[in-house]
């Protein structure tokens, strides 16, 4: 019995050392830097995005148009045609 009262005495097992946590602030920070600069993209995506839209639109409107009158035109130049047999 003695030989497990030395073995399993409390004075000799060491203290706990206390681990120090390292200072994340610095991580934070980075964490924070690179959502923001990622939010920054999603962002100016989203505006090319629309901008094209927009664009594409525009481009549509254009061509419409065009076709349009090119039909007017073909309309007139037909009936002014016709006239003349």
């Amino acid at each position: 019995m003695s030989f497990l009262s030395r073995f399993f005495r409390t004075n000799d097992v060491p203290k706990k050392t206390e681990l120090e946590t390292p200072d994340d602030s610095h991580l934070n920070r980075r964490v924070k830097e690179a959502k923001w600069r990622n939010s920054q993209a999603v962002h100016s995506f989203i505006e090319a995005a629309h901008k094209q839209e927009s664009d594409a639109n525009m481009a549509r409107q254009v061509i419409s148009d065009i076709l349009k009158r090119a039909e007017d035109q073909k309309a007139v130049n037909d009936e002014n045609n016709s006239g003349q047999k």
